[in-house]
């Protein structure tokens, strides 16, 4: 009786591709082994499609021509790839890096806009002129110039690490094209944010079964970082869970480093935590931010509150803004405790317990916690527990 004919795959790169078996929820591998000249197959041990491609990709660059060394990882291939291969290959290699999100991320923008234009387009067909072409294309899509630079930094990477051929393309210096945010909120401003945010907007229904208050990530976020002056990447890692070692309630001090997460040049500093943001830590098991992403929570909110766009009131404007603040109220002389607590300059950890001290950071702690209570005067319930009457008075 003849063999069922497989259904198409679900992804393939070379021989290797991937099927779902209607008989089981992983997803399987199938190739053909040239050595043993049969058809073999494997489990990725997972049905989640997304893992499943990357265990491919993974054995397609083990396997097929043996086109990366097993233990350094550089390519043996002498043939230039498709962009997408060579992406694909580089976020493999990759996939321990640190960076690897803000990679992927950059990345998906070249390959959409080569799906757009020429999904075969090689690395040595990605040019000078091809560079021009895609920055008019991310013009389009709405993206900041410094953002199309940052992909095409991202390529040359990625064409770099995998590719016979250098990029035959000069990415430009992002600091010529940044354009750093002006916009920067007082308190008064903070906190309307927070008020915005402890708004509660559930029915009586809603209330009654107990729902969660729909608007309760944005305010953990806020929460964060105006107490962190953390980046928002570093403020959706914020853990309490044993293994990180992330939050040491005893010393108030948070390392915004998970532990066994290397350092990149966006530092993530060790900090003493303001005794307002402290409880809510403490209060905590796991994730502090149980979301991947507030961005259409932070959108509603800056439209509402009439914030300025053109990404002046992007998701670091608590961030920049707090660092404003507290770098007027403390001065030059102690300015350097602001630049440690944003991870612009590395802090002397070897004792955790003398971080809230004056000479240490203690000056700038100090001024969070009075701008904290500022902003708790002004949208009650901004830090402090809130009661259900509460809620009431302030529900629309």
């Amino acid at each position: 009786m003849p063999r069922k004919k497989r259904a198409k795959p679900l992804y393939q790169r070379g021989q290797y591709a991937l099927h779902a078996r209607p008989d089981r929820s992983n997803h399987e591998i199938v190739w053909y082994d040239a050595e043993s000249k049969r058809e073999r197959s494997s489990s990725t041990g997972t049905g989640d499609l997304e893992t499943s491609k990357h265990r491919l990709d993974e054995l397609y660059l083990k396997g097929e021509g043996k086109k990366f060394c097993p233990t350094c990882g550089q390519p043996r291939a002498k043939e230039i790839q498709f962009v997408t291969d060579a992406v694909a290959d580089f976020l493999t290699i990759n996939n321990a890096h640190p960076g690897h999100e803000s990679m992927r991320y950059r990345l998906a923008r070249v390959v959409k806009f080569v799906l757009a234009t020429d999904s075969e387009m090689t690395c040595a067909g990605f040019d000078e002129a091809q560079a021009v072409a895609f920055r008019a294309w991310s013009k389009k899509q709405g993206h900041a110039p410094s953002t199309a630079e940052g992909s095409l930094v991202q390529l040359a990477a990625a064409i770099r690490e995998t590719q016979p051929i250098a990029p035959l393309f000069t990415p430009a210096n992002l600091l010529s094209v940044n354009a750093t945010p002006q916009h920067r909120s007082e308190v008064a401003e903070l906190a309307a944010m927070f008020r915005y945010a402890l708004t509660d907007t559930r029915t009586d229904k809603q209330r009654e079964r107990g729902d969660p208050m729909p608007r309760e990530n944005l305010l953990r976020y806020l929460r964060a970082a105006v107490a962190t002056l953390a980046r928002p990447d570093a403020i959706h890692d914020i853990s309490t869970a044993p293994e990180t070692r992330q939050w040491n309630s005893r010393a108030r001090a948070l390392n915004l480093n998970p532990y066994g997460r290397k350092q990149t040049r966006k530092r993530r500093a060790y900090i003493p935590i303001a005794k307002q943001f402290a409880k809510h830590l403490d209060a905590t098991e796991g994730l502090y931010l149980p979301v991947a992403s507030i961005r259409t929570a932070w959108e509603t909110m800056r439209e509402e509150l009439k914030l300025p766009g053109n990404r002046e009131s992007g998701w670091k404007l608590p961030r920049r803004s707090m660092a404003s603040l507290v770098r007027d109220r403390i001065g030059e002389t102690n300015y350097p405790q602001v630049k440690r607590f944003m991870g612009h300059a590395a802090a002397d950890v070897t004792d955790i317990y003398a971080l809230a001290k004056p000479e240490q950071l203690g000056i700038a702690l100090a001024e969070i916690e009075k701008i904290i209570d500022e902003i708790e005067s002004l949208a009650p319930g901004a830090y402090r527990k809130i009661t259900a009457k509460s809620l009431a008075i302030r529900s629309v």
